[in-house]
């Protein structure tokens, strides 16, 4: 997952927790993402310009219940991605 964020300005922002460049979303992953084996069903997806919005239904070890996930992009590189 981590090869899709740029390396250095890459940032996740989980509950205004932030979680800049590779060696710190790496560890939120493997704690509150991926690793906690989550999966979402999506219900809507919508892109603007550079911004990608996917609301669905979380599940995971983590957290469970409804979610967005706002992606933005810088070609094919994910600059941030906001949770909440």
């Amino acid at each position: 997952m981590l090869d899709y964020f740029d390396p250095i300005p890459g940032v996740v922002i989980d509950a205004g927790r932030r979680f800049v460049g590779h060696s710190e979303i790496g560890p939120w992953s493997d704690g509150e993402f991926l690793g906690a084996k989550g999966r979402v069903s999506s219900r809507a997806a919508s892109k603007v310009g550079n911004v990608v919005t996917v609301t669905g239904d979380w599940k995971s070890a983590a957290y469970t219940g409804p979610t967005k996930f706002v992606f933005v992009l810088d070609g094919e590189r994910i600059t941030e991605l906001r949770l909440g």
